[in-house]
């Protein structure tokens, strides 16, 4: 955008209708987003239909705060052949707000599988009510889990 500054005398006239040039100031425009990065062991494992607890470092790479109870840590878990087994996984609370470049460490409860099997455990921010962060462009983690 550009931005053309004037005068006005109130009830007259605008400066710039007499051929007053004021300087302009160009601004771009961004909207906040949300943006995350996320750590997580490369495999884990754990017994059929029982949970696990599984570290993952989350950073928060975005512009907006990321606030406990709006936004929290969950997964979905994929099948051997690549389909979606479970898409809504379990839901982590975030410890404290993470602001841009913060970081904190969360003990992500995983619900394993009824079936024996590898699955590919992807975990994925998601803002309560709105939004999965991987449906806005931000890249989701990967790990294997066996089932055994």
């Amino acid at each position: 955008y550009t931005l053309r500054f004037d005068i006005v005398h109130e009830g007259v006239t605008w400066f710039s209708f007499s051929g007053m040039q004021l300087p302009s100031v160009s601004v771009t425009v961004k909207p906040a987003g949300f943006a995350a990065q996320y750590f997580a062991p490369g495999e884990a494992s754990g017994k059929v239909g029982g949970s696990i607890t599984v570290p993952v470092l989350l950073q928060n790479n975005g512009d907006i705060p990321l606030e406990p109870g709006k936004v929290n840590l969950a997964y979905h878990l994929y099948a051997e052949s690549g389909n979606v087994y479970v898409w809504d996984g379990a839901r982590t609370a975030l410890p404290t707000t993470l602001r841009k470049g913060e970081r904190a460490v969360l003990n992500a409860t995983v619900r394993v599988p009824e079936r024996a099997g590898t699955f590919t455990l992807r975990f994925d921010l998601v803002e309560e009510g709105v939004a999965w962060f991987s449906s806005r462009g931000v890249a989701m983690s990967s790990t294997t889990l066996t089932v055994n």
